[in-house]
């Protein structure tokens, strides 16, 4: 079901400003944007008598709409089929009810060909485009895929010195044959029309078949060049449909061979340069635990100098705040506050007096617009629930409280990011403390325990509120959706929540701009309530929210654990490749029937068998097999790790693919529940487990991608304590991971078929788990972590994991060619903070920050210039 609707709508040009929606609008708005009807007459009933505008954003900005169209249209690709068209009533209900120029309700009404062209026609249009305002949907991506699916597609097939063949076709109906223009290395050469018969593309597309081209090309001048560039283009807008190179000479001129050559050594300078980068900045560097001096060398008095016109809003809800610190917080603001701005201060009624005499003093020192809110209610929304006229007029929202110090740079970074990132519609930052032991004045006074958050992870936040209690907000959206009470400290973050599913939307500027004064724990029950409610809202249901309790006694603080649902009638086929060694085998088996009772999940155990020779597994393997316990599928030849995988998911029957090691026991007893659940969900691809060592130490919570480092790929965790949560409880808070393991992973089967397995060929032995993660995530899909489902990994800490010889080679050879694949899309680890280090063991030691964060508009060093 669509989400809440909103407070305000603009006014719509077509409709009344505040026309009603009668029953037929409703279920008008459900079939043009989730293409179904209402679930209930009920569902119809609470949308009855809202705008049309409000519909309008409702609708389109709903998860269901989103979560329907955006990942395909994203992809590149859409979700149609060639014959699903709307209604033609539909379409004309459209063009005559919604918020449409003149042009673009012509526009509209001869859509009805298909889908995406009704939606490009919508989305076209500058009314319904302000009506909706800042929609996920209104992404240039989105636009440009539902551009493309309305115009022409086709493929410049072959090329030589005579002739060129492909298919051009227009999806618009009746079309006709498609005039081709061919242009060599960028001068047109000759024209012809996509006329000919083409029966697989009849077969894939439809139509009359008629799209294919073959032409001649023209005698042409002897060229010097020995590689000329062909594209074909079709239609009147001149759609390049394909480009070929073409070489017309037998081998390349000696030139070119030492242009080559040359290129090689500048290629070679550039690689052993960029290789001693890292270490290079490591030694500029601190350890994590000195990052009192490292605040001192890249962030103390700090100033940026805004540049632009945005305006802000900015309200401080005093809390709990001291005197003397509410006063530091409010003076860290107002020398970056302009005209135009609008400053609120929220506080209770004992400290009224003193509140308004910093009022007073700010309304003297800034030009900004201050207000006082003296209210004794004891949530903050309520408390700030007079402050919502302020954003009219305003750009961006900032939420901050009376115990947060503000970097100098704070708003002008703030402003700069959201103007280069006109998508993104709320921000959070890092953060650290003042040193409760240092006695100075504040602004004197030493910085420690450094908040370095991760990138945007929507299941990160549903466990915590790890955003922090400072965020920018677009005001626009804040005004939207409005803070909401019952979130203890968690209002920001309960807002971030309510955004949506879109990473795009939420942003995350890897900088300290905010110092704590004071400590802000994180109230779990009030946190757990907040979930609850975003979950509750969602249709279908996402999961269920209990108290975080982790099997190793690791702690989150304030966190809690969200459960996915699991379908009655899921299955999982675990496939586990061995061969011999009885005494890894059996205790691997064992644990997993052993918790068969705490698992709802199906289980098909599938185990393919490498030539074991040893007559103990032989006869374990066969009584497996005959008690219906297992699948027993032979497998004979070179070992291949992927090969045997690929063979053994090609027989499996269940829903989710579980692919685990013979050497692993498992440890938590609903893991297979846990692992298939959230397999499950549509826009996951691949889910792994924590894995510890036989002494209960970590071997594996998560991957972390270090750029270009010689490992590309690193464990997080290895050979810390299983109670240790790790870096701001990350190995113990299930989380986006770049890639998972192989050892136990969990994917749906039909996904796993759809990418065509492990890339056996390329990655027998290592790199394939990383490898087809990487895949899972081209397509949009995320990869996580998931600590709820923990095993011992046995083997693996004595085998040392690659770490000399040959073995050794064979790793850094798969990273190799993982780096080369993969490296440029996804080489930079969103979870992973830029200030740490990315030599040696990670989340240890502190790089200096990114250059794009300490230079100044205008400037030529670091911020404090």
């Amino acid at each position: 079901m669509p989400d809440s609707p909103s407070k305000s709508s603009p006014p719509s040009s077509r409709t009344a400003p505040r026309a009603k929606s009668n029953a037929a609008h409703v279920r008008a708005f459900y079939r043009l944007a989730n293409d179904r009807d209402p679930e209930t007459a009920a569902a119809v009933a609470s949308f009855k008598g809202l705008g049309i505008d409000d519909l309008a954003r409702i609708f389109f900005g709903s998860q269901e709409f989103e979560g329907r169209l955006l990942p395909a249209l994203r992809a590149g690709h859409g979700v149609w089929n060639e014959d699903d068209t709307p209604d033609e009533k539909l379409v004309a209900w459209a063009a005559r009810t919604l918020p449409l120029t003149p042009a673009g309700a012509e526009r509209v009404g001869q859509s009805g060909w298909s889908w995406p062209a009704l939606y490009l026609a919508l989305l076209g249009d500058s009314r319904f485009r302000e009506t909706l305002g800042p929609a996920a949907v209104l992404e240039p991506l989105v636009l440009t895929t539902l551009e493309r699916l309305c115009g022409v597609e086709g493929s410049l097939e072959y090329a030589d010195r005579d002739w060129v063949r492909g298919w051009a076709r227009s999806r618009a109906p009746h079309a006709g044959p498609l005039r081709i223009e061919i242009w060599i290395d960028g001068t047109f050469c000759v024209a012809g029309l996509a006329d000919g018969f083409r029966r697989v593309i009849q077969d894939q597309r439809g139509g009359d078949g008629l799209v294919g081209f073959e032409i001649r090309l023209p005698p042409r001048a002897a060229s010097d060049r020995p590689v000329e560039r062909v594209e074909a283009r079709a239609g009147p807008e001149r759609t390049l449909i394909g480009s070929l190179e073409r070489s017309h000479r037998a081998a390349e001129t000696a030139r070119v061979r030492e242009l080559h050559s040359e290129l090689a050594g500048i290629r070679a300078v550039l690689e052993r340069l960029e290789s001693q980068l890292p270490a290079m900045l490591s030694q500029e560097g601190h350890p994590l635990a000195d990052y009192g001096d490292y605040f001192d060398s890249w962030y103390r008095n700090a100033v940026l100098t805004r540049g632009d016109a945005t305006r802000f809003a900015v309200w401080v809800d005093a809390g709990p705040a001291s005197d003397r610190e509410l006063q530091e917080a409010m003076f860290s603001l107002l020398p970056q506050l302009r005209a135009g701005d609008h400053l609120v201060l929220a506080v209770v009624s004992r400290q009224a007096a003193f509140a308004q005499d910093i009022a007073n003093r700010a309304r003297l020192l800034s030009e900004a617009e201050v207000a006082l809110i003296v209210s004794d209610a004891e949530d903050v929304a309520t408390r700030m629930a007079g402050a919502s006229a302020t954003l009219a007029g305003t750009d961006v929202l900032l939420l901050t409280d009376g115990q947060s110090v503000l970097s100098g740079a704070a708003l002008a970074a703030i402003a700069r990011t959201l103007s280069e990132s006109p998508y993104v519609q709320a921000l959070y930052f890092d953060e650290d403390a003042l040193d409760p032991l240092d006695q100075a004045e504040p602004r004197d006074r030493r910085h420690v325990s450094p908040v370095l958050r991760p990138g945007y992870d929507r299941d990160l936040l549903l466990q915590t509120p790890y955003v922090g209690r400072t965020l920018a907000v677009r005001s626009a959206t804040a005004d939207r959706l409005g803070l909401r009470e019952g979130c203890g400290g968690g209002h920001g973050s309960d807002l971030l929540l309510r955004l949506g599913g879109l990473p795009a939307a939420v942003g995350h500027l890897a900088r300290v701009l905010v110092t704590r004064q004071a400590p802000a724990a994180t109230d779990a029950a009030a946190w757990s309530l907040c979930v609850e409610r975003v979950l509750s809202q969602l249709d279908p249901p996402v999961g269920r929210v209990e108290a975080h309790d982790d099997i190793l006694g690791a702690v989150a603080p304030g966190a809690v654990r969200v459960r996915a649902p699991l379908a009655t009638d899921l299955r999982a086929s675990v496939i586990i490749p061995t061969r011999d060694r009885l005494d890894l085998l059996k205790p691997c088996i064992d644990s997993i029937l052993e918790h068969r009772p705490s698992n709802q999940c199906g289980l098909e155990l599938i185990v393919i068998d490498h030539e074991s020779r040893e007559p103990d597994t032989l006869a374990y393997l066969a009584g497996l097999a005959s008690r219906g316990l297992a699948t027993v599928l032979p497998y004979e030849g070179v070992f291949n790790w992927a090969l045997m995988n690929n063979l053994a998911a090609a027989e499996a029957t269940g829903d989710v693919l579980l692919f685990l090691n013979n050497d692993t026991v498992v440890v938590s007893p609903d893991w297979l529940d846990e692992l298939a659940s959230q397999a499950m969900r549509p826009e996951v691809g691949a889910v792994g487990c924590r894995l510890i060592y036989a002494d209960g130490t970590i071997q594996h919570a998560g991957f972390l991608a270090r750029g270009r480092a010689p490992d590309f790929l690193i464990h997080d965790g290895v050979g810390t304590p299983g109670s240790d949560g790790g870096y701001l409880g990350r190995h113990a808070l299930l989380h986006a991971s770049p890639v998972v393991t192989g050892a136990c992973m969990a994917m749906r089967t039909a996904l796993f078929r759809s990418l065509g397995g492990f890339d056996a060929a390329n990655f027998p032995l290592e790199g394939n788990d990383a490898d087809l993660c990487f895949r899972v995530r081209a397509e949009g899909l995320s990869v996580i972590y998931d600590p709820y489902a923990t095993l011992y990994h046995l083997e693996s800490k004595s085998r040392g994991f690659s770490t000399d010889g040959a073995d050794r080679a064979a790793s850094l050879a798969a990273q190799a060619l993982l780096r080369s694949r993969w490296g440029e899309a996804f080489g930079e680890d969103a979870g992973f903070n830029l200030h740490f280090d990315r030599t040696g063991r990670p989340f240890e030691r502190l790089r200096p920050p990114p250059a794009e964060n300490l230079v100044a508009p205008g400037g030529t060093g670091r911020i404090d210039d």
